[in-house]
């Protein structure tokens, strides 16, 4: 929702000297797969090599007092994935933003996102690989720990960006 809202208010944010990099999010989110070495699962047809390079090229050429960058799975950034982000865009102050909501509504959220991705886990089986990955599917355990533990992301975020701009 962010994400669309960020893309649908780009003249209007420009307006206030705030743009949205690469101007769609399909290029954020192709940028984020390049800088954190992923690729697309079943997806052969986007080619994400360089996609952190125009990124950036595309934030450095910008015209705008601030430049804004929204894609959840920065959340999963280990601490050198982190500072390569930061250091490629040495020549600008970076904040991070995270945003948190309540487990309530993120845990079936994650659990549709899975399903929607095409993983075949009982809501049962997710819910138990989140309280313990040794219960469930160790893979539906493990990604909602590197997505949702929120002390793990501030600290690999910390090791790249001073705290008081996170």
């Amino acid at each position: 929702s962010i994400q669309s809202a960020l893309q649908e208010s780009g003249p209007a944010l420009a307006a206030h000297g705030v743009a949205f990099a690469g101007g769609r999010h399909q290029a954020q989110r192709m940028a984020v797969y390049d800088l954190l070495g992923r690729r697309i699962e079943g997806d052969e047809t986007h080619d994400v090599a360089g996609s952190w390079r125009r990124l950036v090229d595309d934030i450095d050429a910008a015209a705008a007092t601030s430049v804004v960058v929204s894609e959840e799975l920065l959340a999963i950034s280990r601490p050198r994935q982190a500072k390569a982000l930061a250091q490629s865009l040495s020549a600008h102050r970076v904040f991070v933003v995270v945003g948190v909501r309540d487990l309530g509504r993120s845990i079936p959220s994650a659990w549709q996102q899975e399903i929607v991705k095409g993983r075949t886990y009982t809501w049962d089986e997710y819910v138990a690989a989140i309280r313990d990955p040794a219960q469930g599917p160790a893979t539906a355990g493990v990604a909602f720990r590197l997505r949702f533990d929120l002390l793990r992301i501030l600290d690999a975020w910390e090791h790249a960006v001073p705290r008081e701009r996170i």
